[in-house]
């Protein structure tokens, strides 16, 4: 697993994030999620915002200030897996969008472009997977999992390359 990347709780401990998470690559990877509201499903949300070149993140999204152009983005879908990523395109600004979804909770809007799906073979975040993951160092992998899917969550390199299905995960 990665070494340059610390534990969750470090991860949320104030220092300076953009510093920590933009080394040697430079980029940012957050996964981020998409739940059912106004009676629209979160895949309907989720393709109805990235179809625009577009996706909205609340007020504390893990990383939202710090998002740039060039920055990786991948989605999960609740019960589902990650279903798709992107390449953040604009920072992240305060607007209401032209699409349906939950502005109050995501009033954060950025652009988004090189979105690619996989919808029919979405990447299971399963106790495989999360054995693998820098974001569990140190916990145990047959949990849920379910801080690490529930909002917008930073990534090291390595846990985006597997989310997004680059990297298939090894037989332990």
């Amino acid at each position: 697993m990665c070494s340059s990347v610390e534990s969750e709780g470090e991860w949320l401990m104030g220092t300076d994030v953009e510093k920590r998470y933009r080394r040697g690559g430079g980029r940012l990877h957050v996964m981020t999620a998409a739940a059912p509201a106004n009676e629209l499903s979160g895949e309907k949300i989720m393709r109805g915002l990235l179809n625009k070149g577009l996706w909205a993140l609340g007020h504390n999204a893990q990383g939202r200030a710090y998002l740039k152009s060039g920055d990786r983005l991948c989605f999960y879908l609740k019960s589902v897996g990650v279903v798709a990523e992107g390449t953040v395109a604009s920072a992240a600004i305060m607007r209401r969008l032209n699409a349906a979804y939950d502005a109050v909770r995501f009033p954060w809007a950025l652009r988004v472009k090189n979105v690619r799906y996989f919808f029919d073979r979405p990447v299971l975040i399963d106790e495989s997977l999360r054995s693998q993951l820098d974001a569990f160092r140190g916990k145990d992998p047959k949990t849920t999992g379910a801080w690490l899917v529930r909002s917008s969550r930073l990534l090291s390199a390595h846990d985006f390359e597997r989310l997004v299905g680059r990297v298939r995960p090894s037989n332990r």
